[in-house]
Parts: C-alpha cells; sequence; structure tokens
C-alpha cells in the first residue's frame, strides 16, 4: 500500500500525511519529515537534512550511526540508549 501511495503523490500531486516512530520507514517513502518532542516540532524538513546523528540524539536520547546502502535510502541504526 505505501507504494501506492508514494506513486499517487508523484504521479497524481496528492499530499500524504503518515504518522510513524520508524526513521527507516518514514525515510523511504516520505520527502519531508517532522520530529517532535514533548508535543512540539523540533526539526522540520527534506529527509536528507533532518536525519542524522545529532538530530536523532536531541530528540531520542539515544546514540544512532546512518548508514548509506548501495542504492537505497540511508539506514539508521540506534547503537545506543
Amino acid at each position: 500500500i505505501y507504494n501506492l501511495l508514494k506513486k499517487l503523490n508523484e504521479e497524481k500531486g496528492v499530499t500524504i500525511i503518515m504518522v510513524s516512530h520508524d526513521l527507516n520507514f518514514a525515510n523511504r517513502y516520505g520527502k519531508r519529515i517532522l520530529l517532535m518532542k514533548d508535543g512540539k516540532i523540533v526539526f522540520d524538513g527534506e529527509n536528507s537534512q533532518i536525519l542524522n546523528k545529532d538530530n536523532i540524539k536531541e530528540i531520542f536520547e539515544v546514540e544512532a550511526e546512518f548508514y548509506n546502502l548501495e542504492g537505497e535510502e540511508s539506514l539508521c541504526i540506534v547503537i545506543k540508549n
């Protein structure tokens, strides 16, 4: 279903709003990421600008690393909490 929603967005210009706690999933299907903490938007922008280890540490209070996989979006892995 998510591939269909992505196709509708890209081909028909339909706006899709999705809520997820899975950063890798949001990165794969989203074009814009909002990171919130305590009910407030802290970061808002394109995936490549928002998803980084400093922002993840500030929001979730965990250490994370990002890996670029060949032909894929970057992958976030939590390494310490």
